[in-house]
């Protein structure tokens, strides 16, 4: 179900993300975005500086997302998306190790292996950068 969600709003998800983020649900999307990084990097260089461009690596990003924060992005930007949403993550995730000894229950992020996870955590992260772009303007 999962995959079917995802390849009926990849065209729209890719769309809602721009400008501030690129790549998302394009094929080879990182080696378009390392392309056009660097196309504007010279252009600020030389020409503009009204450009900022800014690479967040945040250590295990998809596992400390706020799962609220990841809802109200949905309810935002792809309403039809919520009753899937509350379907996966409404309840948190019974965690076990290997040997079936329960370890406790996941609370926040996106479930590593989850088909939707490339949409979700971008979307919980562009409510966030446009809630910067707000205050910046």
């Amino acid at each position: 179900m999962g995959k079917a969600v995802l390849a009926a709003t990849q065209n729209c998800l890719a769309n809602q993300l721009l400008p501030f983020q690129m790549g998302a649900g394009v094929k080879g999307g990182s080696q378009v975005v390392a392309h056009t990084v660097g196309i504007w990097e010279t252009r600020i260089r030389y020409n503009d500086n009204s450009f900022i461009i800014a690479r967040l690596d945040i250590a295990k990003a998809y596992n400390n997302v706020s799962r609220l924060a990841n809802r109200q992005a949905v309810i935002k930007y792809f309403p039809e998306l919520l009753s899937v949403f509350d379907w996966e993550y409404s309840d948190n995730t019974d965690l076990f190790l290997q040997n079936s000894l329960y370890v406790g229950q996941v609370q926040k992020g996106v479930r590593t292996g989850d088909v939707e996870g490339p949409a979700l955590f971008p979307l919980a992260l562009h409510m966030c950068l446009s809630k910067l772009k707000e205050k910046r303007t």
